[in-house]
């Protein structure tokens, strides 16, 4: 009838199955947060997958140029044999990025609980589009909103052990049958009545309990402050590396179209025999370092604004 421990306790109870909810909705923002993440790694994988088989183009082309000439007795036989070098370096190179591919595609199936095996495609990369200019740490996001359900629970325990201080009131009643037949009522018998009582001697076990608990509490005030803190810095730092990355996109934009012109001009001039062959592969190498350089930059950029949302997702109601 008049239990006031237990009702409080049954109240932190009730919080503290809010605790894993929010639990599980922080777990489940963050492993979209890394499928994200995995299926940039696999549009990152497809454009270097992309940019050497440009580059084995261009390879095979200039090895067929230079093997004709050299048999022309127009061009020495190094320069072919440097260039045949460079093919297979970059078959190499292809070939390891083809094995991570199937990596990452594993990575992804186990990810979305998939078999393995299946080896997915990707869009372009593309930087995506986000506005996140005055973005900031919601107070209410889930692993905050979970800390702020143990800290209730845990005030509701303290109240709690308060309450124990108070005597209990019982109401409690019983019957029975004794008769050979089960629908027989010729002899009964009841009991009821109520049961006061009241534990005058742990005082002092409920007061340490009780000082315990509130030592708990202000631990648990003191971390969840420290949390929002540390999380504000966090996004601080990333927000300034979303505009490295932005900036980064922009240069190497830039130097893809100088080191394009530059690879035709030697080209032009090896074809033309005013260069040898390691000029014009070094001028290769180059372009192609700085296209992949820049889907670096975007995968930066991307990851970068996919952490962002993770950092700032609100709790769902």
């Amino acid at each position: 009838l008049l239990n006031m421990d237990l009702v409080y306790m049954r109240k932190a109870v009730a919080a503290q199955e809010g605790i894993y909810q929010m639990k599980t909705q922080r777990t489940t923002e963050y492993l979209a947060y890394e499928v994200k993440k995995g299926y940039l790694q696999l549009q990152l994988l497809y454009e270097a997958e992309k940019v050497l088989k440009e580059a084995l183009r261009s390879a095979n082309a200039m090895y067929n140029f230079t093997d004709n000439r050299v048999k022309e007795g127009l061009m020495q036989k190094s320069d072919a044999l440097n260039v045949k070098v460079w093919i297979h370096t970059v078959e190499t190179n292809l070939a390891e990025t083809t094995s991570n591919i199937g990596n990452a595609s594993d990575y992804l199936s186990l990810l979305m609980g998939r078999p393995y095996g299946t080896v997915y495609t990707a869009e372009p990369v593309q930087t995506e589009n986000t506005d996140l200019s005055g973005a900031s740490v919601p107070a209410n996001r889930a692993d905050f909103a979970a800390m702020k359900k143990a800290m209730e629970a845990s005030s509701l325990m303290i109240k709690s052990a308060e309450k124990s201080y108070l005597p209990r009131i019982n109401a409690f009643a019983s019957y029975q049958v004794n008769d050979y037949r089960l629908t027989g009522f010729g002899a009964g018998s009841y009991l009821a009545g109520l049961q006061l009582s009241w534990d005058i001697f742990k005082g002092n076990s409920t007061k340490n309990k009780i000082i315990t608990q509130q030592t708990e509490l202000s631990k648990l005030s003191g971390q969840l402050e420290n949390q929002q803190v540390q999380s504000q810095l966090e996004l601080n730092k990333t927000l300034r590396q979303l505009e490295d990355a932005r900036f980064k996109i922009r240069q190497q934009t830039a130097a893809i179209d100088n080191a394009t012109e530059a690879l035709r001009i030697l080209q032009d001039r090896y074809e033309q025999g005013l260069v040898n062959s390691t000029d014009v592969l070094q001028a290769q190498t180059q372009l192609s370092q700085q296209q992949l350089g820049k889907a670096q930059a975007v995968f930066s950029y991307n990851s970068t604004a996919a952490y962002i949302s993770f950092l700032t997702s609100t709790q769902k109601n």
